[in-house]
């Protein structure tokens, strides 16, 4: 992890704060500005990312619905879109009618 050395103004109480609980930690107070920053907006980023959800949740699709096949993350694009699909009769091709010459 690369820091980045910056310059912030605080309330006195503020700075007070957080130098009181620097110390009953024994923590640095940039330590407990990091982990605020984490805790109130790169937590919040994660609960809304659909990919650190699907990650979050992968395990638990199984959990809730046990007739998912197990091949359903390499053949996605197969169950979605292919011959796996339930949907798959919509994307044939209509058969071509011939007339009949008589």
């Amino acid at each position: 992890m690369t820091l980045v050395r910056t310059q912030i103004n605080l309330e006195e109480e503020q700075y007070h704060i957080l130098l009181a609980e620097s110390k009953r930690q024994n923590r640095s107070i940039a330590d407990l500005v990091r982990e605020s920053v984490n805790k109130q907006f790169l937590k919040k980023r994660e609960k809304y990312d659909i990919f650190s959800l699907l990650i979050k949740h992968a395990v638990d699709f199984k959990k809730i619905n046990p007739k998912i096949p197990s091949d359903i993350a390499e053949n996605h694009d197969e169950y979605l879109y292919g011959k796996k699909s339930k949907w798959a009769y919509l994307m044939q091709k209509p058969k071509k009618h011939t007339k009949n010459k008589t």
